[in-house]
Parts: structure tokens; C-alpha cells; sequence
């Protein structure tokens, strides 16, 4: 396989171009380049078969040169190497149909294991059955040919009335993931997937883009199949099979069953729809257009007034006030007269309450699964039923933060000085660290100034001043590459902040302690 090398850290470039198992594997560098516009330039005489290129560059960065690519048709496997703080482009970069994203440091392993399986890819995507698969779904899914052009390409085939299910795999909370510096890896889904569903006898195509990744079941041409539930036995093995395979999970809509591919942009749309309600019912979670079809796309105008003084109740594990509150929320509904949609969508929103507080007092991992319960709750007819099931599920929560201390306190604050002792050189602040916790900057600020008596900002500085203490004391370090490697962002902030906080200077203290030995 040709590859072409992207990035503008000449030392990098060159320790990647450079590598022997290159030969090994059976792939050429037949070229690099230090930014996007340079590769550009020398695509159409490189002829690349694969480009692994950094995010952030100088003149024209990844995302830029990969969107150029596409602009030219140049349709090739791209691979991201990023940072991570690179995960605000995570999400535009799926959207371009990029591979894979390499975190920085360059784990070689990593690296290789992911060319393998582009190289696997490219090798099936070769056969021409694959191919012609891809040109149909295009075609189907194309806005600039009319139906009866649609028709004829499938009579050649004679898919004309072969039904089918269309199932949609997306990775959840894919920004997220990346902040972590987790793999994400569509071939290796693909792959997974493909091993589910070759168990059921079915015809089945992948399809990978920017919209995402497909799966189009066909109904067998003799034989009685079920291909309806037999989809959601497979989206559950492939829910049950990501989860063993790797460290992100994955959520799955499934479309009505459809005439032929003639109805392919339809399916598109319903299993688009599905992935409306993964925000209701959580991550890992299998959506059925039929199951949502009937339900209202309306938002009901909430009382945030009352939702806000159940929040609080549940905060302060006001057990004894719980129950009188559901009441006055059933006599609501009630009065209301309003239908079921309405109903679970406020419903959902209580739900949503409870976990967003759980997560905030750092006690939502010791509770049951929550997309378990938002399923539970969808399943309900009788609203006297569902108030019961959900008033009880109120009761646990409020146990359960009393059983934990109410706040954690103690442990937050553990793993903020584990978060600042890993990251202190980094550019950190409550923002990031909430994010990292998945707690509420303002209650996180509050709450480490009840417990440590400071603000952030001050426990940081401290500890940078800590650690800018031993590396003055541990050799002839210039000041500014002390003050650099410590967090600091010039030399003459870290000096003066240095000063105020010890009482001398970093010379100075750095004197001292010589003059002590």
C-alpha cells in the first residue's frame, strides 16, 4: 500500500517514514509533507493509497486538506494523528469519513494494527461485489435521479422487491472518547458487525461514510425468516460483542421493514430519527423506528419551576417530601389531559434530574443502569402505574445519595489533585476539570472551596509552585524552562506568582538552597 505522511514536526515525519516494518507490511511512504497545502500539491503525482496526517498545522491543517480531498473526489483512507485537546474536531472529522485518529504520542503498535485493517478493507473493497454494492446504495440514495432511473439500475440486479431493514451503528459520545484518548475504530466495527450478522442467513452489505455506518438486511429469497426480530437479535450481539471489543460502547437504530431499495432514502431518514431518542434513553441503547414512530415530535413546555424544586428535593435526599411532589405532578398530568408522548417525555426529564445530580455528588456509578430504567419507564400504558414505578425509582436515589454521604466531598477532591498532578503542565482549568469529573463547574467550584478552603485556581498555582520548588533545587534548569515546564505561561508570570506565594524569588530561592548544602 502507498502511503503518504503528513505533518509538520520534522522529526516525527521523518521517525514515521523512516520505519522498517513499513517493507514488512507490505506498504511504500512514497512521500511526505509538511502541512496540508504542500500535500496537496503533490497528491496527483504521489498517488497515494492512504494518508496519515496530523490535525493541527501550519497553513492548511487536516481537516482543511482532507475536506480539499473530497472536493477533488480524491476519495482515500485518511488517518488522524491528534492530541488531546484535538477533540473539538473530532466530530467534523468523522462527518469527513476519516478512518481512525491516532492520539499523540504515536503508539507504533497502534499505528500498525490500524494500517492492517485499512489494508484488509482496501483488499475487500477490491472484490468487485463490494463495489457494485457501494454503486447501488449511491444510487439509491441519490437526489439528482428520479425513481424510474432508480428502478432501472435495479432491474438489471433484480432487487427490485427484495425487502429489507436497514440498521445505523453509531460510536456514543464520540468527543468525549476522544478527550480521553480512546481508540475509535469504524473498521474494527465493521468487522464486528460482519461476524453477528454472517450467524443469521441473510444477505447482507455495509456501508461506511460520513453519514455514518450501515448495515442493510435482505430478506431471504425462499424460506420463512423473521427479519424484523432476527434485526434486533443482531443489533443485540453487536451491542453485546462492541462492548467485549472495545472501550467505547455503540447505539443502533433499526428502520421499518422496506418494499425494496427503492425505499433506501426512507430507511436513511427513519434510522436518522432513531438516533433522535438516544438522548432519552442513554448510550448502548437499540431504537426501533416502529417503537418511536407513534411518538409526538412536540416538546411539551415544562414546568421548570416544579422540575427545578424536585431536583432539589432529590439533591438534599429529602426522602419525606418525595412522595407529596409526585402527587401534585400526577394531579398536573391529569388536568392536563395530555397523551401519552407528553407523559414520558416529562417523565424522562425527571429521570434525567435524578442522574444529573447522581453525577454531580460522584455517586451515579453505584446505580443500576439507567437506559434500563428509561426502557422500563417506556414501557408503561397506565400513568397511575408508570407514577408508581417512578416515585419508588425517587426513593432509591434519595437512599442511596444518603447512603454515600450526600456529596462525596472527600473523593472529588482526591481525584481533582490526581487530575492536577497529571496534567499540571498542561493547560488545565474548572472548566476541563468538570468535564473530566462530569460534575457542574459551579457546584464543583463550590465545593472545593467548602472542602479545601481555596479556589481552584489556587490549589493549582500551589501545586505548581510545589513542583517548581524541586526542579529549581535540582539542577542549573534555567528559569524559564522551569517556569514552562511547571504550567506557568511566561517566565515573568511565574516569577512574580513565585514571589508572592513563597516570599522570595525563584533566584533567590534556588540561592538558599544551595547555601543550605
Amino acid at each position: 500500500m502507498r502511503i503518504m505522511i503528513v505533518e509538520d514536526e520534522d522529526m516525527l515525519r521523518n521517525h514515521l517514514a523512516g520505519l522498517d516494518e513499513w517493507a514488512d507490511m507490505g506498504c511504500e511512504i512514497v512521500g511526505t509533507a509538511q502541512n496540508g497545502f504542500e500535500a496537496l500539491s503533490r497528491v496527483a503525482e504521489l498517488k497515494p493509497e492512504l494518508i496519515i496526517t496530523d490535525i493541527r498545522m501550519p497553513v492548511m491543517d487536516g481537516i482543511e486538506f482532507t475536506e480539499k480531498l473530497k472536493e477533488r473526489n480524491l476519495n482515500l483512507p485518511v488517518i488522524f494523528l491528534s492530541a488531546y485537546n484535538d477533540f473539538m474536531y473530532a466530530k467534523q472529522a468523522f462527518k469527513l469519513g476519516v478512518i481512525d485518529f491516532i492520539t499523540k504520542p504515536v503508539h507504533m503498535e497502534e499505528l500498525f494494527s490500524v494500517v492492517e485493517m485499512v489494508m484488509q478493507d482496501a483488499r475487500h473493497n477490491d472484490q468487485a461485489d463490494s463495489l457494485e454494492q457501494e454503486n447501488t446504495i449511491n444510487v439509491m440514495l441519490s437526489e439528482e435521479m428520479n425513481l424510474d432511473s432508480k428502478r432501472e439500475w435495479l432491474d438489471r440486479e433484480d432487487r427490485t422487491t427484495r425487502r429489507l431493514v436497514v440498521l445505523s451503528v453509531e460510536i456514543d459520545n464520540v468527543d468525549l472518547l476522544h478527550t480521553m484518548g480512546k481508540p475509535l475504530s469504524q473498521l474494527s466495527l465493521r468487522e464486528v458487525i460482519s461476524c453477528a450478522v454472517r450467524k443469521y442467513p441473510y444477505l447482507f452489505w455495509t456501508y461506511m461514510d460520513h453519514r455514518g455506518l450501515f448495515v442493510l438486511l435482505f430478506e431471504p429469497l425462499d424460506g420463512e425468516w423473521e427479519l424484523i426480530g432476527d434485526s434486533m437479535k443482531i443489533a443485540k450481539e453487536v451491542l453485546e460483542a462492541s462492548r467485549q471489543a472495545f472501550e467505547f460502547s455503540v447505539s443502533i437504530g433499526i428502520s421499518s421493514l422496506l418494499p425494496s431499495l427503492l425505499q433506501l432514502p426512507q430507511g436513511w431518514e427513519e434510522v436518522r430519527k432513531c438516533f433522535d431518542y438516544r438522548m432519552l434513553l442513554g448510550k448502548q441503547s437499540i431504537i426501533s423506528y416502529s417503537a418511536i414512530a407513534s411518538l409526538s415530535n412536540d416538546t411539551m413546555d415544562w414546568d421548570q419551576e416544579r422540575l427545578a424544586g424536585l431536583e432539589e428535593l432529590i439533591r438534599r435526599a429529602d426522602k419525606n417530601a418525595i412522595a407529596p411532589q409526585m402527587r401534585e405532578v400526577y394531579r398536573e398530568l391529569l388536568s392536563k389531559q395530555l397523551n401519552k408522548a407528553f407523559i414520558q417525555h416529562y417523565m424522562m426529564e425527571i429521570i434525567s434530574r435524578a442522574e444529573k445530580v447522581l453525577g454531580e455528588l460522584s455517586v451515579k456509578e453505584h446505580y443500576p443502569d439507567f437506559n434500563s430504567i428509561r426502557m422500563k419507564l417506556l414501557a408503561f400504558d397506565v400513568l397511575a402505574d408508570l407514577m408508581k414505578f417512578l416515585e419508588s425509582f425517587l426513593l432509591e436515589v434519595t437512599e442511596l445519595i444518603r447512603a454515600s454521604g450526600q456529596d462525596n466531598g472527600s473523593i472529588v477532591i482526591r481525584k481533582m489533585k490526581q487530575y492536577i498532578a497529571d496534567h499540571y503542565t498542561d493547560e488545565i482549568s474548572l472548566n476541563t476539570l468538570a468535564d473530566h469529573l462530569h460534575l457542574n463547574p459551579s457546584y464543583l467550584s463550590r465545593l472545593i472551596r467548602r472542602v479545601t478552603g481555596q479556589t481552584f485556581s489556587d490549589v493549582l498555582w500551589s501545586y505548581r509552585i510545589d513542583r517548581a520548588k524541586i526542579k529549581l533545587l535540582a539542577g542549573d534548569v534555567k528559569m524559564s524552562e522551569v517556569a514552562y515546564s511547571t504550567g506557568f505561561k511566561d517566565a515573568a508570570h511565574f516569577s512574580h506568582l513565585f514571589k508572592k506565594t513563597v516570599g522570595v524569588s525563584p533566584k533567590e530561592y534556588r540561592m538558599s538552597g544551595i547555601n543550605k548544602e
